[in-house]
């Protein structure tokens, strides 16, 4: 196995890569972090192409196309980012209560 570096990545069938190792940041339409964590890129003083940015928007039981196409707008708006380059469905069945 080849020995992992900050730069390591895996690539992934969608012709893009994934950071084995590196700067990842973690953040989610919930926790309304994400203009803090768009702003700590931009001020961070590393590429943005090196570091990883995934946040989450909501599911639940009013997730639709056009429902996560909005939060993902308002995701980029938020952020003050260019793109995301990980979004997760946050509770998509409506967590506990969706479960019953």
């Amino acid at each position: 196995m080849a020995k992992l570096n900050i730069s390591s990545k895996k690539p992934l069938k969608s012709g893009y890569d994934i950071p084995t190792l590196g700067f990842g940041i973690d953040s989610a339409f919930m926790y309304h972090n994400e203009a803090s964590c768009g702003e700590a890129i931009k001020n961070s003083g590393i590429p943005r192409e090196d570091i990883f940015f995934t946040t989450k928007i909501y599911g639940g039981k009013q997730m639709s196309q056009s429902y996560a196409a909005k939060q993902i707008d308002e995701t980029i708006a938020n952020s003050g980012l260019t793109y995301v380059d990980l979004i997760l469905i946050h509770s998509p069945d409506g967590g506990p209560a969706g479960r019953k």
